[in-house]
């Protein structure tokens, strides 16, 4: 089970399952906000330093940037480009995969990292304010990710989404969850 972008342990105790073995992975802007929840029974996983998003990026860009990286080959433009817009996404591991797939999209970023980054700045500079609180640096970034892949959906595809968004998380019950049967 994964709770996404999940900020404080008073929103989960309602989702908290009862009776039942397994593993939750909880992600959140900040690696700090479970620390001190008794209930955790596990590890936290820090956000990547640049080397380590770096590291990160190019396996998810797959193995010819990996050789080309390894050859020298890619342009420092591009390596200084990428490793800008890492270095807004603060680490988080989730934000750098979302990167990695609009660099990979000529659609949405463009044909080259510095196209794709140039977009990504012009999109957080331009997000529209938040009515409850102001953003945070990372939020601006991961906000900004987001607002670029919505902006490549048709116009159907972005209102199925406000409509899905308004929908309870917790609809199906746990125990259906755990109950299918393995497809043959």
């Amino acid at each position: 089970m994964i709770f996404d972008n999940t900020e404080q342990d008073q929103v989960l105790k309602a989702y908290w399952p009862i009776g039942a073995s397994g593993a939750i992975l909880i992600t959140s802007r900040k690696y700090r906000n479970f620390s001190k929840d008794l209930q955790r029974k596990g590890g936290t996983v820090k956000p990547f330093n640049l080397k380590e998003s770096w590291d990160l990026l190019l396996q998810l860009l797959g193995d010819d940037w990996k050789k080309y990286e390894r050859e020298g080959r890619i342009p420092q433009t591009e390596v200084t480009a990428a490793k800008e817009m890492l270095d807004k996404l603060e680490g988080l591991p989730l934000a750098i995969q979302q990167a990695a797939i609009l660099i990979q999209d000529p659609t949405i970023g463009g044909l080259t990292i510095v196209k794709t980054y140039e977009l990504f700045k012009e999109r957080r500079r331009t997000l529209p304010e938040r009515h409850r609180s102001v953003r945070s640096l990372s939020e601006q970034a991961i906000d900004a990710l987001w607002n670029m892949s919505f902006e490549a959906l048709s116009p159907n595809a972005r209102t199925l989404l406000g409509v899905l968004a308004w929908l309870s998380p917790g609809m199906i019950p746990f125990q259906t969850l755990f109950d299918q049967q393995p497809a043959d």
